[in-house]
């Protein structure tokens, strides 16, 4: 704050990267500073989004700001929000949209999607749109828009079927209600469904059938016994929390304490050494046995929503090949 301070009364121009540098509590104020690049401060923005600390209105403010100073190619979500105000059509609407996240690392996706959740929201599932059916259904999930996100399985069958079983249990995390378009839940056509994917995918898809499976099973859907012996937590990647930080986690469960599952489940992800010292874990690192840990803790306590957000974030981070 004070070298922020100093460098504005000195007029003395900020250095090139401070984005990455500054504290977050500041990450707000670079956004509005017109002294800065516009890249600069839209990248503050974003960074400022991702930790909640800007609204997805504010952030929508800064996108439109960038358009009327010109700056609408310095930014692939800017240009996508540009297209979003001013083409007259869905589709053209759509394609940019999409076309930019394609573009964006699925982390940021989170922060920055919620920027253009009146456009997506607007926008019909029908065959038009066929080709952004996948995207269309992974961002209204993500948004929280489970029923709007459940219309457009019914696109994808036809046009991605091989994502579709991936795509229905993220609309079953994402909310507790029946969907119009996922059959209903049942352990043994479940079970045979786990044994295609795990006979015709690779490695990789038999991991995120495990995050799969472990994420439905902490929010209480019942899973068929035998898949868990397909999985053993020891061989999937990512991180595993160590026994204190479980211990914990149960402890939060057992009690049904809100703060002390929250807390348990920062304390958890912050407390993890990496190269000797201790660094931020994301949800989407660790292996599917931790994530199911800090899913039950936050069900169990009352944070239901809180933790189908976190599972749906990881499990989308999983599927694009990012964790």
């Amino acid at each position: 704050s004070l070298h922020l301070a100093l460098a504005r009364e000195a007029g003395v121009p900020l250095e090139a990267g401070i984005v990455a540098r500054v504290e977050p509590a500041l990450l707000t104020t670079l956004a509005s500073d017109k002294g800065l690049p516009w890249e600069d401060r839209l990248d503050a923005a974003e960074a400022a989004a991702a930790r909640s600390l800007l609204s997805a209105r504010d952030l929508a403010e800064i996108y439109r700001q960038a358009i009327v100073a010109g700056a609408g190619d310095s930014n692939p979500r800017v240009s996508a929000f540009a297209v979003s105000l001013e083409a007259p059509d869905q589709t053209t609407r759509l394609g940019a949209i999409a076309s930019a996240f394609e573009e964006t690392p699925v982390d940021l996706w989170p922060a920055t999607l919620p920027a253009f959740a009146g456009s997506l929201r607007a926008i019909a599932p029908t065959m038009a749109h066929a080709d952004n059916s996948v995207f269309m259904t992974e961002a209204l999930a993500l948004l929280g828009d489970a029923a709007r996100a459940d219309g457009w399985i019914g696109i994808a069958t036809t046009t991605a079927p091989g994502e579709v079983a991936r795509l229905e249990t993220l609309v079953r995390i994402a909310t507790p209600a029946q969907s119009s378009f996922v059959m209903p839940w049942n352990p043994d056509v479940a079970l045979r469904s786990v044994e295609v994917r795990l006979d015709e995918g690779d490695r990789e898809a038999k991991w995120l059938t495990a995050f799969e499976m472990q994420a439905l099973a902490s929010l209480g859907v019942p899973v068929p016994q035998v898949v868990w012996a397909q999985f053993d937590d020891a061989e999937m990647p990512g991180v595993r929390l160590d026994e204190q930080a479980l211990r914990a986690l149960r402890v939060a469960a057992q009690d049904r304490r809100a703060g002390e599952a929250a807390l348990a489940t920062l304390t958890a992800l912050s407390s993890i050494e990496s190269d000797g010292a201790l660094a931020q874990t994301r949800p989407a690192d660790l292996t599917p046995g931790s994530l199911a840990a800090i899913i039950t803790a936050l069900v169990r306590s009352g944070l239901e929503e809180d933790a189908r957000r976190v599972a749906v974030e990881a499990l989308i981070v999983r599927a694009h090949g990012e964790g």
